[in-house]
């Protein structure tokens, strides 16, 4: 999703993982100005669909675009969303929409539609959208609320729990992809951690991506995660490991192969079956990009990165009138806590001063706040991570 800039970048870190397990990729701008900032779909008929998700501080998003992949045409496939989100398409080629702050979940018949219909009420902002076509089930995240959840279109409108909390693992889940065998993983927005969803409702923590995660594909036996923040595309092995596969890390619109190349806040993601080519949304430019495989050796990244702080999620959360924050520091060093609210206005902001290593908490009196969702902030020197807090009456 499109959410707040986040500035400051998570520290990586830099070793040696097999030769199997690295790529290249060559980058090249298929429609420039598309558009789209969004999650992406490759539909049945061979063209690239994307969601233009708005920035919270002009225009809002309500558009769904069509991209044709051999001359880079770019058509309105539907619209009158209130900022979509993630998208999937069904096996009869009927379009899914999580639409964020429609709060539930919309279709798009095939060959697009100018009102799409509302499928099921979710109650609260949603964000991503997979449909499983060998069970005909399709899953839905929701960013403040931090769940997953399922529904079986033309059987049920109701939406099942899957996964759902902090506890879990989720924070701000978005990106959601099956592997080989079937099974679902989700990413989250905020920390860039990827977690299998096992059949008996745990999950496992499978990848830490630095810097937090816009969207998750699956192809040729490998993730893909697009780095947001980071302005990278990272490739993530069944065994968690983690390669840099394009990007320098710098904000930029430059073609060209792995490092060479620059993102402007990559966000959307898809892959072909074999994972050979990715398609990618740039979130500032609203550009589509596309990622060929090409032989060489791309930068790795340890499986889980060293961190400099741990920013917990606030308790309680939902708030009423206050709410505490617990964050960890691996080295003495200034802290700042800043919470932003979803037009992405800086409501407060905490700075700590020196600290010693080890378990901090601070309180929040949340009792004069507007009710909605904001983002907390942990910034030290060289680390950053936001997790969400509600604020309820």
């Amino acid at each position: 999703m499109y959410r707040i800039r986040l500035l400051a970048a998570a520290v990586l870190l830099f070793t040696t993982v097999p030769a199997w397990a690295q790529a290249v990729y060559r980058v090249e701008t298929v429609a420039a100005n598309a558009g789209i900032n969004d999650a992406l779909a490759l539909g049945p008929d061979g063209a690239l669909y994307g969601s233009d998700f708005g920035n919270f501080t002009g225009q809002p998003g309500s558009i769904i675009r069509r991209v044709d992949l051999t001359d880079g045409t770019v058509t309105v496939y539907a619209q009158e969303l209130n900022y979509p989100n993630g998208i999937t398409f069904g096996p009869d080629g009927t379009l899914y929409v999580s639409a964020y702050l429609g709060r539930g979940v919309f279709t798009v018949p095939p060959g697009g539609s100018e009102f799409p219909r509302r499928l099921v009420n979710a109650g609260t902002t949603v964000s991503g959208a997979l449909f499983d076509q060998a069970t005909g089930t399709l899953y839905v995240t929701s960013y403040d609320s931090q769940w997953i959840r399922k529904i079986e279109p033309g059987v049920t409108t109701t939406l099942e729990p899957v996964v759902e909390g902090f506890a879990a693992g989720l924070n701000g889940p978005a990106g959601l992809a099956l592997d080989d065998q079937g099974r679902l993983h989700v990413a989250n927005f905020n920390d860039g951690r990827v977690h299998r969803v096992n059949d008996d409702g745990t999950t496992a923590l499978v990848a830490d991506v630095p810097g937090g995660i816009g969207f998750l594909a699956y192809g040729g036996g490998t993730f893909f995660a697009s780095g947001l923040n980071n302005h990278r595309v990272y490739a993530i092995t069944p065994a968690g490991e983690v390669t840099i596969i394009a990007g320098s890390g710098q904000q930029g619109s430059r073609d060209g192969v792995g490092s060479n190349a620059t993102f402007d806040q990559p966000n959307g993601i898809v892959a072909t079956a074999s994972g050979d080519t990715l398609y990618v949304s740039d979130g500032e430019t609203k550009s589509i990009r596309r990622l060929i495989r090409e032989e060489g050796t791309g930068t790795n990244v340890e499986d889980t990165p060293v961190r400099t702080g741990q920013l917990h999620a606030p308790f309680p959360n939902p708030a009423q009138q206050s709410t505490t924050v617990r964050f960890e520091l691996a080295e003495a060093g200034p802290a700042s806590v800043l919470i932003y609210d979803l037009l992405g206005r800086e409501v407060e902001h905490l700075s700590t001063g020196t600290l010693a290593a080890g378990t901090h908490t601070l309180d929040l009196a949340t009792a004069d706040w507007v009710p909605g969702s904001y983002l907390v902030r942990l910034e030290t020197a060289g680390y950053a991570e936001t997790t969400p807090l509600i604020v309820v009456r």
